[in-house]
């Protein structure tokens, strides 16, 4: 299944055990061979998760289910991707080459949440790691996430997190020091 899958702190872990032994040509071929086994074998697993996902699907034939899957997908990967772009049900629905009413209510009930739902909380999310990690003003962060209004972005990040942008960051600077 191609889409966009979250960071795997366990395959991460194993890819950059492999990285390190073959840069240091520090490697038995029993040991690369397990490592490998093992990548794989979570890969596998990864990939049997979402065959089951597509099971959840409402539709007759296998293949129809499959194909709406990728279609959802695809759509989620996007708004990933692009979230600091303005983007809309008519862009999303074209992404996923369906209809704009069949896309809504087939991402909503495969997701749980609307597209702008979903598209929200990817940007609250990015606005919350740029106020932890850089110093760039609430403005700044506001406009790189999409928002073109900053008191939008404060009453929707308010709202979220229960702190406004800028006492989240004291907050979060208060708690590293």
């Amino acid at each position: 299944f191609q889409k966009l899958y979250l960071q795997d702190e366990y395959l991460s872990t194993l890819v950059y055990n492999l990285k390190n032994s073959i840069s240091k040509n520090n490697y038995e071929s029993n040991n690369l061979n397990e490592t490998l086994h093992r990548i794989l074998e979570h890969t596998f697993r990864k990939q049997l998760t979402a065959s089951r996902e597509v099971e959840t699907l409402n539709s007759i034939k296998r293949s129809t289910r499959l194909e709406l899957y990728d279609r959802l997908h695809k759509a989620k990967d996007y708004i990933q991707s692009n979230f600091s772009e303005q983007i809309d049900l008519e862009k999303l629905s074209a992404v996923a080459c369906l209809c704009p009413h069949h896309f809504l209510r087939k991402f909503k009930s495969f997701f749980g949440v609307s597209p702008h739902q979903y598209l929200t909380s990817v940007r609250l999310q990015n606005a919350r790691l740029l106020l932890e990690n850089t110093n760039q003003s609430i403005t700044e962060v506001c406009m790189s996430c999409g928002y073109e209004s900053l008191s939008s972005f404060s009453f929707l990040f308010k709202k979220h997190y229960n702190l406004s942008p800028d006492m989240y960051r004291k907050n979060k600077t208060k708690k590293v020091n």
